[in-house]
């Protein structure tokens, strides 16, 4: 019986001996699969916060700021000052807050005033691009009903905000400007006619000091001859003429 029972306990060691290795091998695949993944959540992290920091310093960067000052500012940005001015730009954040040295708050207005300046004359120099190509396209076209039958040289009270002026000029008047800003602060209406081209009459419209957001709003600038002129009874210029809008 022992001698019998040897082939037995050889097959049985045999098949244990397999269930260990197998065993072994399925338990090492997991444990290298679970690394693999955990590098890869790793490498994923790492990634996005190194493209997270250098997006932070660009910005920084774009508005003249160290990592600190920027890291200040998002600071201020979760106090009080976030919820008041939540478009707040960086240097007047940092430059408003609260217990600023004089050194430091003087040091940030420089940079702001001159990133406003920058600003302001980008946004001049395209206002007057628009103005100009506004008068190549435009400027030949009427904006408003002329109107001319019912003009008269009484000059109304400035109350009489509905009376539309009909103002005519040499494109070399220069003691317009004066009569032209009165009228436009007093919000009146006005139509310009002028002799000259489309460049004179642009270069009119600078001299005056004639915003852009004024045209067609609230200004024409219209091109006439003095012959043109003479025929309507204007005999001097600039003769400014009065009528009645519609209410």
């Amino acid at each position: 019986m022992i001698l019998s029972s040897n082939p037995i306990k050889r097959r049985i060691r045999s098949l244990v001996s397999k269930c260990l290795i197998v065993l072994t091998v399925v338990s090492g695949s997991t444990a290298i699969a679970k690394d693999s993944e955990s590098m890869t959540r790793f490498s994923s992290s790492s990634s996005n916060n190194t493209s997270n920091s250098a997006s932070q310093e660009n910005l920084a960067n774009m508005y003249g700021l160290d990592m600190t000052q920027w890291k200040e500012y998002q600071t201020v940005l979760k106090g009080p000052r976030g919820l008041w001015s939540p478009n707040i730009h960086p240097l007047m954040a940092l430059g408003m807050r609260k217990g600023i040295k004089d050194g430091e708050r003087k040091k940030l207005a420089r940079q702001y005033a001159t990133v406003r300046y920058e600003r302001m004359q980008r946004e001049l120099a395209f206002e007057k691009t628009v103005l100009e190509e506004a008068m190549k396209k435009y400027g030949h076209i009427p904006l408003f009903r002329k109107n001319f039958a019912s003009m008269q040289s009484v000059k109304p009270q400035s109350a009489d905000s509905d009376v539309r002026v009909k103002y005519f000029a040499r494109a070399s008047c220069k003691q317009c400007r004066s009569q032209i800003q009165k009228w436009i602060s007093e919000g009146r209406g006005i139509d310009i006619y002028i002799t000259g081209n489309k460049k004179q009459i642009t270069q009119f419209a600078k001299d005056m000091g004639i915003s852009p957001l004024l045209v067609p709003r609230q200004i024409s600038l219209n091109a006439m001859s003095e012959t043109e002129m003479a025929s309507l009874g204007i005999k001097k210029l600039p003769t400014a003429k009065y009528t009645q809008e519609a209410k």
